[in-house]
């Protein structure tokens, strides 16, 4: 009875927020118009006390500091004898908010607008109003601005509440051999990994891998060896769905799409039972650009076929039948990795990603996270060879950047994962100096509730100390243990 416990423990932690209430201090309070007085007061623990301004009909702009990281559950608001009528705005960012003289804020501003409406303040008399934020959301700065009420207008209070965030490490495991896996658990351990995407086993999507059996898993023992090391594990069906669809008679061939819903009924079903705490699905295309309708976009996917956007489009129907499978069979946790409607160069030529997880959480896929890859590279360029991308030697872009983006483009997610790309198994080499890593880990800390690492193949795991070349590490005056340090420092 442990046993079960512990496994339904381990399957159900993503969906779980430990909320208390945050430490907060206001860094920029000002009246929109006429005076302000008591300022203080707002975040002073104190609800009999408050801020008092007048033209309260034009409002209060303020911004608070959280200190550090966190995923935030609500925000109360507590108004005083002569209330606010409404919440105009609420953002959450990484960094301070442009415009409001605050040190530290970025010159590309990028904030996270979840709410999307005005909201109404419960008014008059020490009245609370309670609003919940979507799951997910990680920021360290609060901007609201509040308005509508009486000539003297008071709020006494405004309480933040979430948990401090410690981001999860995600591995993606692009590999096969699981004996070697096994034995580089007490690696993942040194380094915090907390759920790692198991690639080249079986799949509902038809594969371009060798996939081995689950079966295989079990003699090898690495599944129960994961469990017991409180490793979470994922299917990666890479390239899923554009492996499948390579044109529009694909998307709308029902005996094609009859056979991928039977494979996930049965693979599905098994991977619950040993364990697996969901899906990941690689969205990118690995089959090529599909080179047709250059009129509509230079870069045609199988996204791109605008005839079946919407509710009542094929992605969306395919997204409800893919969705009700895998809520009936291993449940709600779904990561989508590569974030293909920010990859759109013009008329949002790849809006068919969108519907098609529409249609998945729709039909109870609730806890669907997007991790990125436009946040694979850091620093400026220092380990740059000719075999190696601009865009994973160099900052291409920061997670706070894509982040905000990512919840724009998928408003109904829970969660944003940046991905890392800190060195290659396959060139041998590092991407970036050990310490742009540190620099990525310490920004999600502030703005995402996980991070991942894709290290392209994962001979023992990714282990740096095995797979860099020696040669190069003695020219570039790098180690392995560089990188393992940061990560074991930054847990």
């Amino acid at each position: 009875m442990r046993i079960i416990l512990l496994a339904l423990i381990l399957t159900i932690i993503p969906l779980i927020c430990f909320s208390e209430k945050i430490s907060t201090k206001t860094v920029y309070i000002q009246a929109v118009q006429g005076a302000l007085d008591n300022a203080s007061a707002l975040t002073d623990g104190d609800p009999s006390t408050g801020v008092h301004f007048t033209t309260g009909n034009f409002g209060l702009k303020v911004v608070l500091d959280l200190g550090s990281g966190y995923e935030i559950d609500h925000v109360t608001f507590i108004n005083g004898k002569e209330g606010i009528n409404w919440l105009k705005d609420l953002q959450v960012s990484a960094f301070p908010p442009k415009g409001f003289g605050i040190e530290g804020s970025r010159e590309q501003e990028n904030m996270i607008k979840p709410l999307g409406r005005p909201i109404n303040l419960n008014h008059k008399g020490d009245a609370k109003t309670e609003i919940t934020l979507p799951k997910g959301i990680v920021g360290r700065y609060i901007y609201f601005y509040v308005a509508g009420g009486d000539e003297n207008a008071f709020l006494n209070e405004v309480e933040v509440y979430g948990k401090y965030n410690k981001p999860e490490r995600h591995l993606l495991y692009w590999y096969n051999d699981f004996e070697q896996l096994k034995n580089e658990i007490p690696y993942l351990q040194e380094i915090g990994i907390t759920d790692i995407y198991i690639d080249n086993i079986e799949t509902g999507f038809p594969q371009t891998n060798s996939n081995l059996n689950f079966d295989d898993l079990e003699k090898v023992g690495v599944l129960k060896a994961l469990k017991d090391a409180g490793i979470r594990y994922w299917i990666d069906e890479h390239g899923c769905f554009c492996t499948l669809v390579n044109s529009l008679e694909s998307l709308r061939d029902d005996i094609s799409w009859r056979t991928t819903i039977r494979e996930m009924e049965e693979v599905y079903s098994k991977a619950k039972k040993l364990g697996f705490t969901g899906i990941m699905f690689d969205a990118e295309n690995y089959m090529g650009p599909l080179n047709i309708r250059p009129e509509f976009t230079d870069h045609f996917t199988p996204w791109s076929f605008e005839e079946e956007w919407g509710y009542s489009g094929a992605y969306y129907q395919r997204g409800l039948q893919v969705g009700k499978v895998m809520s009936e069979t291993i449940g709600p946790n779904f990561i989508n990795l590569y974030e293909a409607r920010i990859y759109a160069d013009r008329n949002d030529c790849r809006q068919g990603h969108y519907w098609f997880l529409k249609g998945m959480y729709d039909a109870g896929v609730t806890n669907i996270r997007i991790a990125t890859e436009k946040t694979y590279g850091a620093g400026k360029g220092e380990l740059k060879s000719q075999d190696s991308a601009d865009f994973l030697t160099s900052w291409f872009r920061h997670p706070d950047e894509t982040v905000e983006k990512i919840w724009e483009a998928y408003p109904f997610i829970s969660g944003v994962i940046p991905g890392f790309h800190p060195w290659n198994c396959r060139l041998k080499k590092g991407m970036y100096l050990p310490e742009y890593l540190k620099e990525q880990i310490e920004e999600a800390q502030v703005n995402a509730p996980a991070f991942w690492i894709y290290n392209e193949g994962n001979p023992y795991a990714g282990n740096p100390t095995k797979t860099l070349d020696r040669s190069w590490c003695k020219e570039m005056e790098i180690s392995g243990e560089d990188y393992i340090k940061v990560l074991k420092e930054t847990k």
